[in-house]
């Protein structure tokens, strides 16, 4: 696939660099040829696009990315006063970061109930973790946790983790059979 979009690509630009170049007007020919690449440019990145099976990594790279930027940093911190490495944490800094990570799987989540029900494990372990992200997202932006004292929620993010790991384990088998 990355083959063919760098095919066309390559069409396109010889397409756009032999019209531009031009000294003479430009003849029908040339027209239909660069008329020709832009519509298969538009095609092949229309169909990159729409892949499903793409679209669900990213899906789930950006649920990881809330669970490892957000979550799991939160939750540590509660428990030890540390980051989920050992290392020191501002937390503060984790809370205002916060929104780009959620906002980000917020916007996914049109696409996960627009998937038909061939996926239909997959959306439900999404739906599940996105419901449990929003009730840690809420009680982080209502609190900020505070270093060595448990959190009221702390079974909010073991759900999470839970359906995380079920939605990431799903869609890398569909990716890659695995």
């Amino acid at each position: 696939m990355k083959k063919i979009i760098a095919a066309v690509c390559i069409l396109a630009v010889s397409a756009l660099l032999m019209t531009a170049c031009s000294v003479t007007t430009t003849t029908p020919t040339q027209t239909q040829a660069t008329q020709a690449a832009t519509q298969a440019t538009t095609q092949a990145t229309t169909t990159a696009e729409e892949d499903p099976v793409q679209k669900l990594q990213d899906i789930s790279n950006d649920v990881t990315k809330l669970w490892n930027e957000v979550f799991v940093e939160a939750r540590d911190y509660a428990k030890t006063g540390k980051s989920c490495t050992g290392d020191p944490l501002d937390i503060d800094f984790v809370i205002a970061n916060m929104d780009k990570y959620y906002n980000k799987v917020t916007e996914d989540k049109a696409y996960m109930d627009s998937l038909g029900d061939e996926y239909s494990d997959i959306k439900l372990a999404f739906d599940k973790l996105y419901d449990k992200a929003t009730i840690i997202y809420n009680n982080l932006k209502e609190e900020t946790p505070v270093a060595n004292q448990p959190l009221s929620y702390a079974d909010e993010i073991d759900l999470f983790q839970q359906y995380h790991t079920y939605f990431y384990d799903a869609v890398n088998e569909l990716a890659w059979g695995t």
